[in-house]
């Protein structure tokens, strides 16, 4: 896309994707902008233009442009659904990602998307945590490493209140992961007979 181009509603519905956001933390940006939520957490939707110079270009959709261009909240929604579901995802296992120190468990999987820009919105796709939980036969604690990915590992002999301390550590390094990238300090667990739960609870950033 050109920069000079006019945006159409057909632009934002071919590039709109999931989000994933902290509620608490966003309040404010949450009352404008159409979103859906998810345990402690919201995705709002994005727009993701590649621009002719190879740099991008994001757009966080409020209630405004969805008025403006005449788009129902539903059918946005929809969009965001099929786009992030088809850019796709992957899933990873920690100890095998080169630059990382060693002595990860092997039980440990980093799960994001193909882009590895915003993949924390896997969690939303109930049937890719399913496929991945029976083939390692185990539920999952999930670990909101950052917006852009989250961490995956087996619940066997795993303490969720350990966990949390790793994320609430993690968050709070500058040097490891930005503020605004920031997701949640709590951990999750994925059933494979009940769905996504918040397993730990946490007041403040």
């Amino acid at each position: 896309m050109k920069a000079k181009e006019i945006l159409t509603g057909e632009d934002i519905l071919d590039t709109v994707v999931y989000r994933m956001v902290d509620r608490k933390s966003n309040v404010e940006i949450l009352r404008k902008v159409p979103h859906k939520c998810l345990l402690d957490l919201a995705a709002v939707y994005y727009c993701i233009f590649d621009l002719e110079n190879g740099s991008r270009m994001g757009m966080l959709m409020g209630n405004d442009t969805c008025r403006h261009y005449g788009i129902p909240e539903e059918e946005l929604d929809a969009a965001a659904g099929r786009n992030t579901e088809a850019g796709g995802f992957s899933a990873m296992k920690l100890s095998g990602i080169p630059g990382l120190p060693g002595g990860f468990p092997e039980s440990m999987w980093v799960l994001t998307n193909r882009k590895m820009l915003y993949g924390a919105s896997v969690i939303l796709y109930g049937d890719y945590l399913r496929g991945l939980a029976g083939q390692l036969g185990a539920d999952l604690y999930i670990l909101p490493s950052s917006i852009h990915e989250v961490i995956a590992v087996t619940v066997s002999g795993m303490d969720p209140s350990d966990l949390q301390d790793i994320v609430k550590k993690v968050n709070g390094m500058d040097s490891v992961i930005r503020k605004d990238e920031v997701l949640s300090n709590n951990v999750y667990r994925y059933n494979r007979d009940g769905g996504l739960t918040c397993v730990t609870l946490d007041g403040k950033k």
